[in-house]
């Protein structure tokens, strides 16, 4: 069934019975080709998942599709890639990143020279702007050999619950 899928994912993760597919496509490709793969197949249950717009952790507020981020109502301003690092790191929140997972992220695989010293970097001005005190960093971890996790859980909250927000 599996072996007609187009070389057009990003990601695919497979989970028992659930595969987690991140697509390069725009949306409305991605669900006509999911649908010409599995009409043959019997027994396929799918929904659309309606994406969240705003995250919450703790005193952070991100807003997914304006790209901004408010600490205690305050907004940070923060350049697209370390939005697109932020926004990967508190989408899988207690999971540890690579820096290769997050360079990917944010720049597409281009230009691989120096990953660990570009992430860093990354990092290191992410949490300038986040964090109370850099040096005692209590969003993003590093984790010793491995790479980054964001360590506190989210509050998602969709565009038609965020009323007067």
């Amino acid at each position: 069934m599996f072996a007609e899928i187009p070389n057009r994912f990003k990601e695919v993760i497979v989970i028992g019975k659930i595969m987690i597919l991140r697509f390069l496509d725009k949306e409305k490709q991605i669900i006509e080709q999911v649908r010409s793969i599995i009409k043959n197949v019997t027994n396929v249950e799918y929904t659309k998942i309606m994406p969240k717009s705003v995250l919450y952790f703790k005193d952070l507020k991100i807003q997914l599709k304006e790209q901004e981020v408010y600490r205690k109502d305050k907004r940070i301003s923060l350049n697209h890639q370390e939005f697109l690092a932020l926004r990967l790191l508190t989408e899988h929140p207690r999971w540890i990143c690579t820096k290769e997972q997050i360079y990917d992220a944010v720049y597409d695989g281009k230009f691989k020279e120096d990953i660990d010293n570009i992430i860093y970097c990354l990092i290191r001005s992410l949490r300038k702007k986040l964090e109370t005190d850099s040096r005692y960093p209590e969003y993003i971890q590093t984790v010793r050999g491995a790479g980054y996790k964001f360590v506190w859980s989210c509050r998602l909250i969709d565009s038609h619950e965020q009323g007067g927000m």
